[in-house]
């Protein structure tokens, strides 16, 4: 009996005709050997190093079991060997050469490969393929796909983890070990005395641009030593705040910057809110036309060197974002747009977390500013990791509602038009003047809920103690607009709150989708009240 099974099945386990399911082997049935299309069986398609062992599948370390042998970890990196095997019905008969991508859940700061040829697709995923010396071989002969890599980590910023493994357009989930999830750079007091607990970016956002810095206002000057404090409204009607501006020739953050952030989270009078966003804004009109150029974006190395500068700020400063406020003058030169595409990229790697704002103009006529929203997305609205939205800067009345496309639906213009991709309209926000009435500023909120749009940025509010361009654009001066704002604010914030309450639904572990909607929302005393139809 024992003569007559081995027989039956070593001749096929020989042959690769076998397939892995947890705990067991099912051999496939062997197909003739003639010409024919490919064939994709219906059975889990899967791959690995134990495809000839009659084990349950266990891991040999924290990564993706059954992809990688030989797993070396060590706190600035990993080293591996990965070895596949192609999924079943490609490995004998498809003609392409075999493929490998890796997705890691952070960006690595480098990695190397071996015995593969591989690019880099996006932020954190990497295409390898075959060495150009056997991109030719018959697939028959591709079925066991080795190659090796080596990626570095930045042991400062949070630490990247295997996240999956696509052989052949086959996805294979990983679950990232305990190491992955370190965080080395969290809830660390700096030489500042800020308190680091980075803020993510809300659903809805009602943000702010604040005046803190200006070269051009006497007593406020980027080096001014003086005392910002938020003004009530202000603490209870927004959730980011865009401090403004840095200088883009020194790119030093100003005294203002520092003491105001210093104030989050601890309840002083006119302090920032422990959950407010801050993004630092870098430039703005004035610092466009002067300085011209901008010497970090006139070439690349420049630019990544201030990439790595800027990566501090977040530990230093207690900032969670940067706004790139690049406008004519400095965002016309040819090399500014590619350049601040090299220092996003660069400031990603190294903070992931980091979130960076790009401001545009209604319809896009500073090319620099094409250039990273053209970078930021594809047409199907994916994410390259670069840009995490964007601003309109249309201020009168609700007119940001009609170049919402303009970015929305780029590739969808006319030809020659400068946005050639379709950003989410989840990543758009609309602009509102400072001084904008209230039956404005409702209208903008709702119609960013209705919409899907990230929500409202407001040029500009003064602060106390601070200076202010002209009363009439100023948020803080007017009482229809700061009633407004509490309007608004209420809508977005109801929205964030039926979020938090669907994320902390599904939490809960009903496997079942939920079957009601949400009528209403109502806040009272921080107390989330949901009314179901």
């Amino acid at each position: 009996m024992v003569s007559n099974l081995l027989l039956t099945f070593l001749p096929i386990s020989l042959a690769h005709q076998v397939l892995y399911v947890p705990g067991y082997y099912a051999p496939l049935p062997l197909q003739p050997l003639v010409h024919q299309p490919v064939v994709h069986y219906a059975l889990p398609q899967q791959h690995g190093n134990r495809k000839h062992e009659f084990v349950s599948g266990v891991s040999y370390h924290g990564n993706c079991a059954d992809s990688t042998v030989d797993w070396q970890e060590a706190e600035d990196g990993v080293a591996a060997n990965v070895r596949v095997k192609r999924p079943a019905g490609r490995s004998l008969y498809a003609a392409a050469p075999w493929s490998v991508d890796l997705v890691w859940d952070h960006p690595v700061s480098s990695i190397q490969f071996y015995n593969g040829q591989a690019f880099q697709t996006g932020a954190t995923t990497y295409k390898v393929g075959p060495i150009a010396a056997t991109q030719y071989v018959v697939a028959s002969q591709q079925d066991e796909v080795n190659f090796s890599f080596k990626a570095e980590f930045n042991p400062n910023l949070r630490r990247p983890g295997l996240q999956g493994i696509v052989v052949d357009g086959a996805y294979h989930t990983c679950t990232p070990g305990p190491k992955a999830a370190k965080n080395a750079i969290s809830n660390k007091i700096t030489d500042y005395g800020v308190q680091y607990t980075p803020v993510s970016w809300p659903k809805r956002i009602l943000g702010l641009y604040i005046l803190l810095a200006d070269d051009s206002e006497d007593g406020y000057d980027s080096a001014a030593d003086w005392e910002p404090e938020l003004f009530t409204w202000q603490q209870e009607s927004s959730n980011v705040l865009f401090f403004t501006f840095i200088h883009p020739g020194t790119m030093e953050i100003p005294p203002s910057f520092k003491k105001l952030a210093k104030t989050r989270g601890s309840s002083a009078p006119g302090s920032v809110p422990a959950d407010t966003v801050i993004m630092f804004a870098i430039g703005g009109y004035a610092y466009s036309l002067k300085p011209n150029p901008w010497d970090w974006l006139t070439s690349r190395e420049k630019a990544e060197a201030m990439a790595e500068k800027v990566a501090r700020w977040p530990e230093e400063y207690g900032c969670d974002g940067i706004d790139l406020d690049l406008e004519e003058g400095a965002g016309a030169k040819r090399e500014a747009g590619p350049n601040m595409i090299h220092f996003i990229r660069k400031l990603k790697s190294l903070k992931p977390d980091i979130i960076i704002s790009q401001p545009v103009y209604g319809y896009p006529q500073v090319q620099a500013e094409s250039d990273v929203i053209n970078a930021s997305w594809d047409t199907e609205g994916n994410s390259q990791g670069l840009a995490d939205s964007l601003g309109l800067m249309v201020y009168e009345g609700t007119q940001a509602l009609n170049y919402v496309k303009n970015y929305a639906k780029g590739s969808n213009q006319w030809q020659g038009f400068p946005i050639k991709v379709n950003a989410p309209t989840n990543t758009i926000l609309l602009g509102a003047k400072g001084s904008s009435s209230s039956t404005t500023l409702v209208k903008l909120a709702t119609e960013a809920v209705k919409q899907d749009l990230l929500g409202i940025m407001v040029w500009y509010a003064s602060v106390k103690n601070g200076f202010d361009y002209a009363a009439n654009w100023d948020a803080s001066t007017k009482a229809d607009s700061i009633s407004g704002y509490k309007q608004a604010f209420d809508i977005l914030n109801k929205d964030n709150a039926a979020s938090k309450v669907g994320s902390a639904a599904a939490e809960a572990g009903s496997d079942e989708p939920a079957a009601v909607a949400v009528k209403d929302i109502n806040l009272i005393d921080d107390v989330v009240t949901v009314e179901l139809q």
